[in-house]
């Protein structure tokens, strides 16, 4: 199992760019090459032949190459995320959009292991009119913030790592309380963080 890293991410424009940008983001992604049984008569687990429509799928906008849905996932489709996106799986648990103006939305997703600085990287170059604004936190321990436009970096803050709240073996529940509180600090920070950027 990866560790799960909270993604809380704006883009900032013009609102017919912002509407544009939301349209393009919805869809699903291309199906892997996946068969439900392979040739010795195993079953794939991994194998879901309906796709659901998400609100926020890394395809619609850093699209796959097409070879993502000759081979099989786990010979081929892993990599080929982990080449064109910078993770695997894209996002997952996507709420949103949501939007307190016209001129930006906001979505919440979840991804594995660290945040996706190369989808973000490419997406920004296609959209050069929009800011994005991504603040992250999660398993790991991993906390940070960083902002992207055309491409290019223009503010990035990670957490201090050691900040993360130590275990206490007597007490998991209590530990489990206290390393989620330690998690959803960029959650809260994050419209501070986008106005800091406008």
């Amino acid at each position: 199992m990866p560790n799960n890293v909270h993604i809380t991410f704006t883009a900032v424009g013009e609102a017919e760019r912002i509407t544009a940008f939301i349209q393009q983001a919805r869809g699903t992604r291309k199906p892997t090459g996946d068969v439900p049984e392979d040739e010795q008569g195993r079953k794939n687990y991994n194998y879901h032949p309906e796709r659901d429509e998400s609100a926020f799928e890394f395809d619609r906008l850093v699209p796959l190459p097409d070879s993502y849905s000759l081979y099989s996932y786990s010979d081929h489709g892993y990599e080929l995320e982990s080449r064109t996106w910078g993770t695997k799986w894209g996002a997952y648990g996507v709420k949103g959009p949501t939007q307190k103006r016209e001129t930006e939305v906001t979505y919440t997703f979840t991804v594995a292991w660290e945040p996706p600085k190369l989808f973000f990287e490419k997406v920004s170059m296609q959209w050069p009119d929009l800011l994005f604004a991504i603040s992250y936190g999660g398993e790991g321990p991993c906390l940070g913030h960083f902002s992207i436009h055309h491409g290019v970096y223009a503010c990035e803050e990670e957490g201090d790592y050691h900040d993360a709240p130590p275990e206490d073996e007597d007490n998991e529940e209590a530990s489990y309380a206290l390393y989620k509180e330690w998690q959803e600090q960029y959650r809260r920070g994050h419209d501070a963080y986008v106005l800091s950027l406008l």
